[in-house]
C-alpha cells in the first residue's frame, strides 16, 4: 500500500458515503502518540480526567451525604467513586464494540479492558464496605481512570514517521468502518419485518450485501494502513527500538 492510497481510498468515502462522516463519533483515539510515551500528550487525558471525574466524585459525595446521612463524609466518598467506576463500565462496553468493527488490531489489544475495570470495581466495592482504605481506593481510582478512560481517550504505538495526516485519515476511515457496519446491522434489522417473498425484503438483501462487502473492504484498509503507520503491538515497537 503507498502512501497515497489511504488518502484516496478516504476520499472516495466521502464522495460517495458522507453521511458516515457526519453524526458518526468514535468514543476512542481522540490523541495519537508516537511510540510509548509522549509527555505533554500523556499527561492531556489524565488531566482531563481528573478535571471530569474529581468535581463529579466531589458532587456524589456531597448527594449520598445529604440524602443518605446514615453514611459519613468517607463513605460517601467511597460510594461516589464506586459510582464513577461502574458509570465508566457502562460506556465501555460500548466502546469496545465500537474498536471491534471499526479497528480490528486495537480491539484485540484492548478488548479485554471491561474484565480488569470489573475486578477494580470488586474491589472497591469491598473496600468500602469492609476495609475503608483510602490508599487503597486512591490506587483503585487510578486504575478505574486509566482502564476506563485514559486508555481509550488516546492511542500509542504510532511510528515516529507518521504524519498528523496519515493519523486523522485513519480516524476518519475508522468513522466510516462503524458507520458501514452500523448500515449493515439496520438493514439486517429492518428484513425481519418484511415476508421473504416480497420486493422489499429482496432490496433490503441487497442493501446488506452492498454495506457487509463496503464494511469487509474498509476494515481491510483499515487494518493494512494501521500496520504501515502504527506497531501492531508493543512486542513489535520493544523489537524495534532494541534494534
Amino acid at each position: 500500500m503507498t502512501p497515497q492510497q489511504p488518502l484516496l481510498f478516504l476520499q472516495q468515502l466521502q464522495q460517495h458515503h458522507p453521511a458516515a462522516f457526519k453524526r458518526n463519533f468514535l468514543l476512542y483515539g481522540a490523541i495519537k502518540i508516537k511510540g510509548m510515551l509522549d509527555e505533554w500528550k500523556e499527561i492531556l487525558p489524565w488531566v482531563l480526567a481528573l478535571l471530569i471525574f474529581i468535581p463529579l466524585s466531589m458532587v456524589l459525595a456531597d448527594v449520598i451525604q445529604q440524602h443518605l446521612p446514615q453514611f459519613d463524609a468517607a463513605q460517601s466518598k467511597s460510594m461516589a467513586i464506586l459510582a464513577l467506576m461502574l458509570l465508566l463500565m457502562l460506556t465501555t462496553p460500548y466502546v469496545i464494540y465500537q474498536l471491534k468493527h471499526s479497528a480490528a488490531a486495537l480491539y484485540r489489544m484492548l478488548r479485554h479492558t471491561p474484565i480488569k475495570l470489573a475486578i477494580v470495581i470488586l474491589v472497591q466495592a469491598l473496600n468500602v464496605y469492609y476495609w475503608q482504605s483510602v490508599l487503597l481506593q486512591g490506587i483503585l481510582f487510578f486504575f478505574a481512570l486509566s482502564f476506563g478512560f485514559v486508555r481509550f481517550y488516546k492511542e500509542n504505538l504510532f511510528r515516529h514517521e507518521a504524519t498528523p495526516e496519515q493519523q486523522y485519515c485513519l480516524q476518519q476511515i475508522r468513522r466510516a468502518a462503524y458507520w458501514s457496519y452500523r448500515q449493515l446491522r439496520n438493514t439486517h434489522l429492518k428484513m425481519y419485518f418484511y415476508p421473504k417473498s416480497s420486493a422489499r425484503y429482496a432490496d433490503l438483501a441487497v442493501q446488506r450485501m452492498k454495506y457487509a462487502n463496503l464494511h469487509q473492504q474498509i476494515m481491510q484498509v483499515e487494518h493494512k494502513f494501521a500496520q504501515q503507520i502504527k506497531f501492531i503491538d508493543l512486542d513489535s515497537y520493544l523489537n524495534e527500538i532494541s534494534q
